[in-house]
Parts: C-alpha cells; sequence; structure tokens
C-alpha cells in the first residue's frame, strides 16, 4: 500500500481487508477441527475460540446476544460477523443498525419505531423505522445503556410480540427480527441504577459475549502489530526483528484506554511520522497520548506544574532568604488549590485540611485576589 503524503485523512494502513462469507466458513471449519490455536484475528478484532464458536452458534438462532466490551474491542465487528454467519443460510439478510448515543433525543421514537407523514413538524414523508427495515434480518443496537427508558419499553413490546406503532398511527405494524445490542457498561449494574428496565435485561438474555479489553490479552499484541504491518510489506521489511521485538513490549506496557482500535490508529501515526520526518520504525519514535495510559497517569514527559513550582520555591528557599510570612502564605495556597483539585468537592477539601468552611473560602479568597502577595 502506497503512502500518499496528498492524502493523509485516507491512510488507514492497519484496517485489515474485509472477510468474505466462503473465508468466514473456511475459519468456521479450521477452528472445529483444531482448538489449539488461542486467538484467531478476524475484521482485525483478535477473537477466542470460544468467541468464533459463539458467533456460528449465534447465527443459528433467535437467541437475542448481548456483546459487552470496552471501546475499541471490536464490539460492531463481532455483530457484523455474526451477520456474515447469517449470510451463509440467506445471502438476502438485511443488516440494520444503529448507535444509541448518536440519536437525536428528540428524534429517537420516530428513528426506531418510524412515523406517519405530518404526524409532526417536520414529518415530511412516511418512514418506516429500523424496526421495520429490521424485518426478517439482524437488528444491532450499539451503546444500547444510552436508549431512553420510554424507547427502552417500546423496544420490549416489539421483542415480547414483534408489534409495534408508528408515530400518529394507530394501526399495529409487525417486524420479526434477530437484536443483537452492545454496550460499554454492565447491564446489570444499570438496572440496580435505574437506568435499564429489569424486564427488557430478562428479554435481552440468550447469548452474552464479552471481549476482554487489549491489556489483558499480552500475547496477542505481536499477532495484531505483525497483522499491521503486514498492511504495509514495504516498511514492514525494513523493521529489523529486534526492533520489532521492542515495539510489542513497549505496546504491552500501556494500558490502552481506547483498545485494538486506538492500537492501529497509533501505528498509523508512527508509520506516517516515520515517512514525513525520515525516521525508523522503532520503539522510542512510537507516539505516546494520554488515553494509552492508565486514566489518572501522566505522560512520561508530562508534568505537574503545581508541584513543579512547589519544589522550585523550596529550592529557591534553600537559596536565599524569604520571609516568613510568604514562605508559608506560598504552601497555604498551594495546599488548598492542591486538596481542591484532588477532592474536587470544597466540603471534602476543607474537611482534608482540618479546618472550618469559613476558612476555607477567607484563605481561598485571599490568594486568589491578593495574587501579589506571593509575587
Amino acid at each position: 500500500m502506497e503512502l500518499s503524503y496528498s492524502q493523509p485523512t485516507n491512510l488507514e494502513f492497519g484496517q485489515p481487508h474485509s472477510f468474505t462469507v466462503d473465508q468466514l466458513d473456511q475459519y468456521f471449519s479450521a477452528t472445529q477441527k483444531s482448538i489449539e490455536k488461542p486467538s484467531i484475528v478476524l475484521e482485525g478484532i483478535l477473537l477466542r475460540h470460544k468467541d468464533l464458536a459463539a458467533i456460528r452458534f449465534s447465527s443459528q438462532s433467535s437467541l437475542p446476544v448481548v456483546i459487552m466490551g470496552e471501546t475499541g474491542t471490536g464490539k460492531e465487528e463481532v455483530a457484523k460477523l455474526i451477520h456474515k454467519a447469517c449470510l451463509l443460510r440467506d445471502p438476502k439478510t438485511p443488516f440494520v443498525s444503529a448507535n444509541c448515543a448518536n440519536l437525536d433525543g428528540n428524534l429517537v421514537t420516530s428513528t426506531l419505531f418510524g412515523h406517519r407523514k405530518g404526524s409532526f413538524t417536520g414529518a415530511d414523508q412516511s418512514t418506516k423505522g429500523l424496526i421495520g427495515e429490521a424485518d426478517g434480518g439482524i437488528f444491532f443496537l450499539d451503546e444500547i445503556h444510552y436508549l431512553p427508558l420510554e424507547s427502552q419499553q417500546r423496544l420490549l413490546r416489539v421483542l415480547n410480540d414483534g408489534s409495534y406503532t408508528r408515530i400518529g398511527e394507530v394501526k399495529e405494524q409487525r417486524s420479526n427480527f434477530k437484536i443483537i445490542v452492545a454496550s460499554t457498561k454492565d447491564l446489570d449494574r444499570e438496572v440496580e441504577q435505574g437506568r435499564f428496565l429489569l424486564d427488557l435485561r430478562s428479554r435481552l438474555t440468550g447469548i452474552d459475549i464479552s471481549l476482554p479489553p487489549l491489556r489483558k490479552r499480552q500475547d496477542d499484541f505481536a499477532t495484531l502489530i505483525r497483522l499491521y504491518f503486514s498492511k504495509v510489506p514495504h516498511i514492514a521489511e525494513s523493521i529489523p526483528d529486534k526492533e520489532f521485538h521492542d515495539l510489542v513490549k513497549l505496546c504491552q506496557s500501556f494500558y490502552w484506554q481506547g483498545n485494538i482500535r486506538q492500537l492501529y490508529k497509533v501505528l498509523d501515526n508512527l508509520v506516517i511520522k516515520s515517512q514525513i520526518d525520515s525516521i525508523p520504525i522503532k520503539a522510542k519514535n512510537l507516539p505516546i497520548f494520554k488515553t494509552m495510559l492508565c486514566p489518572g497517569t501522566k505522560k512520561p514527559d508530562e508534568k505537574d506544574s503545581q508541584l513543579d513550582e512547589a519544589i522550585d520555591y523550596l529550592h529557591l528557599a534553600s537559596q536565599q532568604d524569604i520571609p516568613l510570612t510568604k514562605f508559608m502564605s506560598f504552601f497555604e495556597k498551594f495546599m488548598i488549590e492542591t486538596t481542591l483539585k484532588r477532592h474536587r468537592k470544597i466540603s471534602s477539601a476543607y474537611e482534608a485540611l482540618r479546618i472550618s468552611r469559613t476558612q476555607f473560602h477567607i484563605k481561598r479568597a485571599k490568594y486568589r485576589d491578593n495574587q501579589a502577595l506571593l509575587d
């Protein structure tokens, strides 16, 4: 794959080519005969043998499927693989999808269940809704925990008896589809918090597929990175084995909040940087973004400005005379600001500092309004 400086936004080096239905069938056959291989790469995601078995079983069953996993673990890709597996039986099986996080709050019902022309302002024509379009096929709802409770109730009715009504109509419509949902949240926990209907969660009980985060699959980094560079062989050939292993080892050390999707994007960045700046593909040149680290962790080159300032002030006080009142004022301000930043609540901050609420506000106002005191 040739690199292009004129079209940098179109560089998708790490995105594997889509597998055909026949190739998927071959994978099914191969994994039935051998289960020694711990992971298989399909559509750019890592699938354990049990994941592939669940995908195949899902394609042959009408049971609901719930796919759980962090962002970037491949939930949508798994849903599409189930659809491809269904195509082995019926090549005309439709696949309709929606990301609940992106649905317009005022138009959720209309988008999902359709509406009659003129039923509300802007309804210039009648629509079947995604539920109607999914009839006879697969309906995939990503990030279902974002679905409003009212829409959850409507969806539950469709799943129970296949009936629903479009906005502006009284006549019942029918739709028969296989439901696949995905979520980054624990739906059982969402039920406990009152954000997800218990009846809907029960109705979705069927086949659960849980995709582990990349950081818990240390042995698979080499496979994924090798897959990535297989798409740019002219670059892969220039990477010595030692540099490749160093790169894998470095990638294994990160948290990867965005998982596989983020890994591909970071490798994209590395390849683009190597071509533009004429630098080799090495671990030391890998760009490090904050979302690659464990939440709350600082980048290796990122400094805490307040802490650095306090350390510098201590060093200055050890080298020259500073009035005690000015020294104490500096660190009093430092403690108030950092404690408030850490606790985020004023009540928690003044309790941690063992002072009264009134004292806290007086001191905070003094240092906010009289910065010259510390200059």
